[in-house]
């Protein structure tokens, strides 16, 4: 399940454990099978306890992919769509969260695949001038790097729509609630940030990342941006409230370039 943070794994799991369709080993059987998947049956232990089957369900699923006559699908999501629309158990919020994993399944395919193909005509390119090839190891590194860079863009933006919500919440009941969902995105952000630190210190091609962001930044209009600055002080007029719009507006950048 390359395609969730760990946090998404977890969630998962802890909702599968309360499906009415697992409980029992006759009820995993007859489930797989109805879903099209009565070949994975051999690859699991149907009698396990609910939580190890459920893990052993998650990992044996993601290596297993049913074709179609227009697609591949993994088993894992085939599974998940079923469940989804079968076992009335299931809370709404627990069938938008199956349904998320489903959509990132999905994102995580068309990211691949754009990936794919712009690392081809890459490779083409390269290859015109002389240049080596980069191994499978580093493209895996930098695939995986990309998808959880669009995954923190998307984190982000979901962290400032929670913020504005915030800001215009009519009771504290409301404010509790968006508190609490904020400081979830906050939590996944930096498990998110601390993935891509570990995919930058695998791929050797680091430092070469680093100079072109040194670069970008080298181009970036200071002057511009002071004097910006400036006119919203003068607008404001008052103390300390041009420092408050300012973090304000940035907060997509979470202050990340505020200095």
């Amino acid at each position: 399940m390359e395609f969730l943070v760990t946090e998404e794994k977890l969630q998962l799991q802890q909702i599968l454990t309360k499906s009415s369709y697992l409980q029992t080993a006759d009820d995993r059987r007859n489930f797989l099978t109805f879903c099209g998947l009565e070949n994975s049956c051999e690859l699991l232990q149907l009698d396990q306890s609910l939580s190890k089957f459920v893990i052993s369900l998650c990992s044996t699923l993601s290596k297993v992919h049913i074709k179609s006559e227009s697609s591949e699908r993994l088993g894992l999501v085939i599974f998940l769509e079923y469940i989804n629309r079968i076992d009335s158990s299931l809370s709404s919020s627990e069938q938008g969260f199956i349904q998320h994993v489903i959509t990132q399944w999905e994102r995580w395919q068309t990211f691949k695949s754009k990936k794919q193909q712009s690392e081809y005509f890459s490779y083409l390119s390269a290859s015109k001038k002389g240049s080596n090839k980069p191994s499978l190891a580093t493209n895996k590194i930098r695939e995986r790097r990309d998808f959880y860079t669009e995954r923190l863009a998307q984190l982000e933006d979901k962290c400032a729509a929670l913020e504005d919500n915030l800001t215009s919440a009519s009771n504290e009941l409301d404010r509790l609630r968006l508190n609490r969902e904020l400081e979830g995105i906050l939590a996944e952000i930096e498990e998110v940030e601390g993935q891509i630190r570990e995919f930058d210190a695998k791929d050797i091609d680091q430092g070469v990342r680093d100079r072109n962001l040194e670069k970008t930044l080298q181009k970036i209009d200071f002057i511009q941006a002071k004097r910006t600055a400036s006119l919203v002080k003068d607008k404001l007029r008052e103390n300390g409230g041009s420092v408050l719009f300012l973090l304000q507006k940035i907060k997509k950048q979470m202050g990340h370039y505020c200095v």
